[in-house]
């Protein structure tokens, strides 16, 4: 709601500055409990406490204040809210773990907590990198864009992640059994566990990046006029996310892999890589330079990853036959949507009735390639069952 080089700026900054060491606790708590093998609880505090718990308070507050001390109030609310939640969890994972080790009688508690302390504290840089990429970027690019153009690049960045949604919601999930996994040096698993996910989230990707790339231009005019003229960079970011979701989890897996020091030092590099191209591209080339630099930082610290584990467990997240197959599948939809519902004018005068006979179509499409000529193989069910026995045991 509100964009830099304005004077509401200058309230935020003088609030936020004694609101920081709540910032740096909460990204010390996701270290920690990421180390615990525990992200699940970042991504329940990101996707559900925290928006569910922001829009109650804007909407209480506004009754009272106005439109901007609301929204202040209710941000910095509602991460208090979400530091309490993995504060509680934190001390409750802390517990098991002690009565685990009351139980075998020995002093594995004080050893694990040392461990696990030292697992997790790089891992305090890993959300700080995405505060980057979610917000410094937006105050480099401020000073060589206007606050229109700055707006449009949000909305062009949100739409965008939405392709990479299915993947951060299946990398907690997978998380902890990757872990066992690789401790059990059961790397067959460990492999086919990194496939699996991939492949059913790249299927879910394929029909959010088809009706993205395809109704850019509407999905930006249901905004306002002025963000129209985001198409193209909305195409180019979503084939951005699109390459990533192809990659697979390759962070967690990382991570989980006893890697991490290479996922940080790679999300650091890409981070420098993106903010320079930023500095050098936006002043030539505007909206999409700043689009082009901030797709760099997703697809290099991503592609560096993939190298790091391939190179030492020799692990892909697909064939190249499954990798062109799949791209390939998207493509023909794409051209079938176009020819069929564009050219055509098929339905032309009921636009919202014509983007949702397409969408439909794109999902139905997908759906066939996916579940007749990929389909759920044995070793899918496998993987599933082994998620889905480790679930119920919790």
């Amino acid at each position: 709601f509100i964009f830099p080089n304005t004077p509401q700026l200058v309230q935020i900054l003088r609030v936020f500055i004694f609101f920081l060491p709540v910032l740096v606790f909460k990204q010390s708590l996701i270290g920690i409990l990421r180390g615990m093998q525990r992200p699940h609880y970042d991504k329940i505090e990101q996707s559900i406490i925290y928006p569910i718990s922001r829009i109650t308070l804007l909407f209480l507050f506004i009754l009272f204040f106005g439109v901007f001390y609301s929204l202040l109030l209710a941000t910095i609310l509602s991460i208090t809210v979400g530091v309490i939640f993995m504060f509680i969890k934190l001390k409750k994972e802390t517990l098991i773990l002690n009565q685990t080790s009351n139980n075998d009688n020995n002093n594995i508690s004080s050893i694990s907590l040392k461990e696990y302390l030292y697992f997790s504290l790089p891992l305090v840089l890993v959300p700080l990198i995405n505060i980057a990429i979610s917000s410094v970027d937006t105050l480099i690019i401020s000073q060589y864009l206007e606050a229109k153009s700055i707006g449009v690049y949000s909305i062009v960045k949100r739409f965008g992640l939405l392709i990479s949604i299915p993947l951060s919601l299946s990398s907690p999930m997978i998380a902890s059994t990757v872990s066992k996994m690789f401790s059990q040096k059961k790397m067959n698993d460990f492999a086919s566990i990194y496939v699996f996910t991939t492949k059913w989230s790249v299927f879910v990707s394929s029909m959010v990046f088809s009706i993205i790339f395809i109704y850019s231009k509407d999905l930006l005019l249901f905004i306002g006029e002025d963000f129209v003229q985001g198409d193209f960079a909305l195409k180019i970011f979503a084939f951005s996310q699109l390459l990533v979701v192809l990659i697979g989890p390759i962070g967690n897996v990382l991570i989980m892999g006893n890697k991490k020091n290479y996922f940080i030092l790679y999300s650091y590099i890409s981070v420098l890589i993106g903010f320079t191209s930023i500095v050098y591209l936006t002043p030539y080339l505007g909206l999409l330079g700043s689009i082009i630099s901030i797709s760099l930082i997703f697809i290099t610290v991503n592609f560096l990853c993939l190298i790091t584990l391939i190179s030492y467990y020799k692990i892909y997240p697909m064939s190249i036959k499954h990798l062109l197959s799949r791209l390939t599948t998207v493509a023909l939809v794409i051209l079938a949507h176009n020819i069929i519902f564009i050219q055509s004018n098929f339905l032309l005068n009921l636009k919202i009735f014509s983007v949702g006979c397409g969408s439909i179509f794109i999902i139905i499409c997908i759906s066939i390639y996916y579940f007749l000529i990929e389909k759920l193989t044995t070793e899918d069910l496998y993987i599933l069952n082994k998620i889905r026995k480790r679930y119920t045991k919790k």
